[in-house]
């Protein structure tokens, strides 16, 4: 009864904000509003997930002969790329630079969650982290975007999509170093030492059985525009942005919070709780490990031009851990450089002229 006049007083406090069009409308119908030629694709992996994948060009400018794949990261998708004002969001930018560009979704988003024997209802469908995104995902889309297009491909990942691509590499995946020709990783995660929030979640022990007690096995997609989520917003006055942005920034002026509402539309797009705990484990161990947070993925195995861009006000992907990661890659050409930047700027940023570096050196 306490609770329910509780609910009572605080939803009587709300005032829900209705998205505008473009927190309504998904990738394919915001990229033609805003005059971009678009593709939808779809990708069924060698282990049966199916991913909706998309392809975007200007249509005002002549086409280059450069193929870039992005990869957004933990809980986005391909709306994260386009979500920032049109001129400084990064799939915009790349496809006025006359890119063919592509844009990747990971299984279990919002926009993947399909399976050729699977459904999401079905436990065994949410059986995966990054390192099943690494070892199928990343080769599966690779290979098929060098099938479509004839050409080698840039990869530019953020946060996860850096992660993913770090254990590919690593792992000497097939067809992963024959279909690329050069790795950009935007806030680059593989160590997670020593963020505060992350390890008192990461170390209340009982987390994987009290998932698998409630039958949880996804988190998301859309918390923020259905059900607690919604109402939590509302009542914070709408400063879920800024709450997120704290737990990966540590300058949150930085993100542009007019976008707020098209953001959160989009995010959280929805993974595995086995993914979760997959990044818990790196939490814990405090190294770049398997899921079973024993096993290190090699990364003096790691070959070819991986450009580091990472963000001196990033909680996520921070300073020092880009550094030892840095070192750690004995056999690559790596191009490295700090911005000050958050770990959501390097997307929502209000100032995206640190992409400049990125265009340069895909031209490179």
């Amino acid at each position: 009864m306490l609770i329910s006049l509780f609910l009572i007083s605080v939803l009587g406090q709300v005032q829900f904000h209705k998205p505008d069009i473009e927190g309504k409308q998904g990738f394919l119908e915001n990229t033609k509003r805003n005059g971009y030629f678009t593709e939808e694709h779809f990708v069924t992996t060698d282990d049966g997930y199916i991913l909706r994948v998309f392809r975007v060009q200007s249509s005002a400018i002549q086409q280059r002969d450069k193929v870039v794949f992005w990869q957004h990261g933990l809980e986005d998708s391909a709306d994260g790329g386009i979500s920032n004002d049109e001129p400084r969001s990064t799939i915009y930018i790349l496809a006025r630079q006359g890119y063919d560009v592509w844009v990747g979704n990971t299984r279990g988003n919002s926009y993947s969650r399909n399976h050729t024997t699977l459904n999401p209802d079905q436990k065994k469908f949410w059986d995966f982290s990054f390192h099943d995104m690494a070892q199928h995902d990343i080769p599966s889309v690779l290979k098929y975007v060098r099938k479509i297009t004839g050409k080698k491909i840039h990869y530019i990942g953020h946060s996860q999509g850096t992660t993913q691509m770090f254990a590919a590499l690593s792992l000497e995946v097939p067809g992963v170093y024959e279909n690329l020709l050069s790795f950009h990783a935007l806030a680059p995660v593989t160590y997670l030492e020593d963020n505060k929030p992350l390890q008192t979640i990461a170390n209340i022990k009982e987390l994987p059985f009290i998932f698998n007690v409630l039958g949880i096995h996804e988190v998301g997609p859309n918390f923020f525009t259905t059900g607690p989520g919604r109402i939590l917003c509302a009542y914070l006055d709408n400063k879920c942005m800024q709450l997120i942005a704290s737990l990966m920034d540590y300058d949150v002026t930085l993100d542009n919070e007019k976008k707020a509402d098209v953001i959160l539309s989009h995010f959280l797009a929805g993974t595995s709780v086995t993914n979760l705990l997959h990044f818990r484990q790196l939490v814990l161990t405090k190294d770049f490990v398997y899921p079973d947070g024993k096993t290190q993925y090699k990364l003096e195995n790691v070959k070819g031009k991986v450009f580091l861009y990472v963000g001196t006000q990033d909680k996520l992907g921070q300073v020092h851990a880009a550094k030892r990661l840095h070192q750690n890659l004995l056999q690559a050409d790596v191009w490295y450089k700090e911005y000050y930047l958050g770990h959501s700027t390097f997307l929502f940023g209000k100032d995206m002229s640190y992409f400049q570096d990125v265009i340069d050196n895909i031209n490179i």
